[in-house]
């Protein structure tokens, strides 16, 4: 089983990746959501498929909703999440500058990484 990270999982190409997911449940598990603002989108993807990191960059002040999970933030969650051995695939489907971050720490880790910036 791949198990995969995706930052930008609320995103349009986020949910696309979570689709192909859903479909393949046998051969892919989700370990990590990040998203930037969206935690109501988060909320539910949270709840359907139960990661065990959520990261999220604009907003710690979201901490408490996240219980039991481990709540990253910063660069260092991008860090944590990337280098985990948990994490075989890192998705990159975020915009602009912020997706050079994980891409870079991914491919540092050996992790296999799929991009989506623009």
């Amino acid at each position: 089983m791949k198990r995969v990270a995706i930052f930008g999982s609320t995103g349009s190409i986020g949910n696309k990746v979570l689709e192909v997911i859903r479909l393949f449940p046998d051969e892919f598990s989700v370990v990590a959501l990040g998203v930037r603002r969206n935690i109501d989108k988060l909320m539910e993807q949270v709840n359907e498929f139960k990661p065990k990191y959520v990261y999220v960059y604009e907003m710690p002040r979201y901490v408490n909703k996240f219980n039991g999970l481990k709540f990253l933030t910063g660069y260092e969650g991008i860090v944590e999440i990337c280098s985990s051995e948990d994490v075989d695939i890192v998705v990159v489907a975020v915009d602009g500058y912020f997706g050079v971050f994980p891409t870079v720490e991914g491919i540092k880790n050996n992790k296999k990484v799929l991009t989506a910036n623009k």
